[in-house]
């Protein structure tokens, strides 16, 4: 009889083992590590200082815990402090009691939506870390040595929030989207990217680049115009005389580019000739003038950090490799 209960015991075990842990969600963790193998050897996490093998665990651990709805091992999964969007104020979370008690509005939709349909395909690497989703959630080593959530960009896709200088509880400025006509007519949205409003080089409001979508869309759910903010390139002639108004720039002589420079850029990039915006650059930095690469470096890493990398990479399909090819250079 013991024989037989000792048979029964190790036999639920071991379908416990195969079936995988979130037997009362039916997912598979195995199937995570399935996936993963499909895709490890199209990216190159060494810019982000970072384990591949490791963050593979994390993704996977991750993803179960979310599936089991297990807030508390979620919890430990965050480097504390950090600041998030929550309701419309910039709130810091300093301890796990904290995150459980904002845990719905920090794993608001967006976010929710990005780990149920989470695929490798997300995954993107720079020199800050490893994000995956369009941003949505960023992780990396923290001080302790330890694979982490760092950041979670959860924002409203119709709203664009610009952070306050100080993460406190403080409102946040927030961008709205605004409603006109397309070219075909149809109503459309654009919504300003502000990634470049407070970077080394700020770019003011009217000169950022807009996201174009369907209009009346329920966010996360939006959908991209990208034949709407397609753009045909400009010609020889036209990036030539651009060029030489911002190599005769009077903000040369202070050693520093001009941001309408980094402005037409990223004109270039989200109309989809980011082949063109690199030709631009190259063109308009004077030969006189030092730090170039490292001005270069700091623009894309800087690109990367938008919540729309994936849809600026959509939009220019294979054009805008140098803008990969010069993340994460720096060891900063």
């Amino acid at each position: 009889m013991h024989v037989l209960k000792n048979l029964l015991f190790i036999s639920l075990v071991f379908i416990f083992c195969n079936v995988g842990i979130a037997l009362s969600d039916g997912y598979d963790i195995k199937a995570c590590y399935q996936d993963a193998d499909k895709y490890k050897n199209k990216y190159d996490m060494s810019r982000s200082g970072v384990n591949q093998a490791e963050v593979i665990n994390f993704i996977c651990e991750l993803k179960t815990a979310f599936t089991n709805n297990d807030k508390q091992t979620i919890s430990g999964m965050v480097d504390y402090p950090f600041c998030v969007h929550v309701g419309d104020t910039m709130k810091k979370i300093g301890t796990r009691k904290e995150f459980l008690e904002n845990f719905d509005n920090i794993f608001n939709k967006r976010v929710r939506t990005v780990l149920e349909n989470f695929s490798y395909e997300s995954v993107f690497s720079t020199w800050q870390g490893v994000s995956f989703g369009r941003g949505e959630i960023w992780i990396s080593q923290s001080i302790g040595g330890l694979i982490k959530i760092q950041a979670i960009n959860n924002e409203d896709w119709k709203k664009r929030y610009k952070k306050s200088k100080e993460c406190g509880t403080g409102k946040w400025e927030i961008t709205e989207s605004q409603t006109s006509k397309g070219k075909d007519g149809k109503e459309v949205e654009r919504l300003p990217d502000n990634v470049f409003s407070d970077w080394i080089y700020p770019i003011d409001e009217k000169n950022l680049p807009n996201l174009i979508y369907e209009h009346d869309q329920n966010p996360p759910d939006i959908l991209i115009d990208y034949v709407e903010m397609h753009k045909d390139p400009p010609d020889q002639e036209t990036l030539r005389s651009k060029a030489e108004i911002i190599k005769n720039d009077k903000m040369w002589l202070n050693n520093k580019p001009p941001v309408e420079m980094f402005a037409y850029m990223l004109e270039l990039i989200y109309s989809g000739n980011g082949d063109k915006a690199f030709s631009f650059f190259q063109k308009a930095w004077p030969p006189s003038q030092l730090n170039k690469q490292e001005t270069l470096h700091d623009f894309c890493d800087q690109l990367s950090l938008s919540s729309y990398w994936n849809v600026v990479e959509k939009l220019n399909g294979n054009k805008i490799d140098w803008v990969k090819d010069n993340l994460g250079i720096l060891n900063r």
